[in-house]
């Protein structure tokens, strides 16, 4: 391919999306100066664009907080998934003991520990890290786990023949051969990170403020109950 066809696919390549983005947002903020729709239901772009160049020190303040969510979420999750999947593959026990535990883990809904973590670690990063490294550590497991059971049969068979351990055998065929499954598995659970730490953002400071009205209540229901105790 000659220098001035690769120019030309990368440009449309670059163009496609471009183009798409541009008429998606004309139509939105056409469809909202015509019909007139409420700012607070749905603001045009012009506005959002606005706000964010007036708030871009503070949005950007909180973006590398959330960044810093995500990535630490990311990093505890994949370790932790990575360990349990070298588990699974190792040891038949481990893998009767841990594979329900783990299934049983994904079964409870992660929003719904929101409130534990919260008590536990505290209001701040510590719960959110948390909850990511538990939401994608089984994504990361299942995927690095079917991806080492995948391995070439006749590289194994190979290698016990030339009296490889169980170790050896993992290290250096059944890991290598998962790595495109462990990055399938790495790039499904990223995507939704994002999201989840902002959806966990909301949770806990919903939970800080019920928690913070609830304090005084519970202080003048505890005072009164001591003014009524003989």
């Amino acid at each position: 391919m000659t220098p001035l066809a690769l120019a030309h696919q990368t440009s449309a390549r670059l163009l496609r999306p471009a183009a798409t983005a541009f008429v998606l947002l004309l139509s939105w903020e056409t469809a909202c100066r015509l019909l007139a729709v409420q700012p607070f239901i749905l603001p045009p772009p012009s506005a959002v664009i606005l706000r964010l160049v007036m708030d871009a020190p503070m949005l950007a303040g909180e973006a590398m907080v959330t960044a810093a969510e995500v990535v630490l979420g990311l990093a505890l999750g994949t370790a932790a998934g990575c360990l349990f999947a070298l588990l699974l593959i190792a040891s038949a026990p481990a893998r009767r003991w841990l594979l329900p535990l783990l299934l049983v883990s994904q079964a409870i809904p992660v929003f719904a520990l929101a409130p534990i973590f919260v008590i536990w670690l505290g209001y701040g990063m510590a719960p959110k890290v948390a909850m990511a490294a538990l939401m994608i550590q089984f994504p990361v497991a299942l995927a690095f786990y079917h991806g080492m059971r995948q391995a070439d049969d006749g590289l194994i068979d190979i290698a016990r023949l030339h009296g490889a351990s169980r170790g050896q055998e993992i290290r250096l065929i059944r890991a290598p051969a998962a790595l495109p499954s462990l990055a399938g598995g790495l790039r499904g659970a990223a995507a939704l990170l994002a999201l989840m730490a902002l959806g966990l953002w909301t949770l806990t400071d919903r939970l800080l403020h019920r928690w913070l009205h609830w304090l005084p209540d519970s202080h003048s229901r505890g005072a009164s109950t001591n003014r009524l105790a003989p």
